[in-house]
């Protein structure tokens, strides 16, 4: 004969549910979380890695920009003058509107005016001659190896009917200060 008393089974599954519950609280939801946010820093960290790879090119065009700024420095401090070299310079200048065949009317170079880094020294040239000379003149003085600044040039028809002109230019010319520019 058959018992008439079945067995429950709620005495096994209260406590199954209960160490479900226990689990997906205790265990599985912080463990969700957790790589939920190592998964936020890793996609954070990948951006930042991308991000760190569009700039090697801009980093690679500075560094070629710094190396060309280095580059124009050291050949502007090997041919810049400095103030002991002004009547040097001066003298140049003379030659220049002799070579090119103009006569000098003005010459009135200014006091050395110290900057931070470099000293400038303002120049001002008057010559008479045709205008091929004068143009000559300021050509030549432009393409000095010194580093020359043209603030002003005025060139005016002397007379009515002469072929002759008078040229007044004012030239910057920029000085190494040697002990503060290296």
């Amino acid at each position: 004969m058959k018992s008439a008393h079945k067995p429950t089974s709620w005495f096994i599954t209260v406590p199954l549910a209960g160490l479900t519950a226990a689990y997906v609280v205790l265990a599985f939801l912080p463990t969700e979380k957790a790589i939920g946010r190592v998964r936020e820093a890793t996609i954070e960290k990948q951006r930042y890695c991308t991000a760190t790879g569009n700039l090697l090119p801009l980093l690679e065009t500075t560094r070629q920009h710094v190396e060309k700024t280095r580059e124009f420095t050291q050949t502007w401090a090997e041919t810049a003058p400095n103030r002991s070299e002004v009547a040097a310079l001066a003298g140049t200048v003379d030659a220049l509107v002799r070579a090119a065949g103009a006569r000098i009317t003005m010459f009135d170079p200014e006091p050395v005016t110290r900057r931070e880094r470099v000293s400038e020294l303002s120049l001002k040239v008057g010559c008479t001659g045709t205008f091929p000379q004068v143009f000559a003149f300021v050509h030549e003085l432009e393409t000095l190896p010194q580093t020359v600044w043209v603030k002003s040039l005025v060139i005016e028809r002397e007379g009515k009917e002469g072929g002759s002109v008078h040229g007044e230019v004012n030239v910057v010319v920029f000085l190494d200060n040697s002990e503060v520019s290296n």
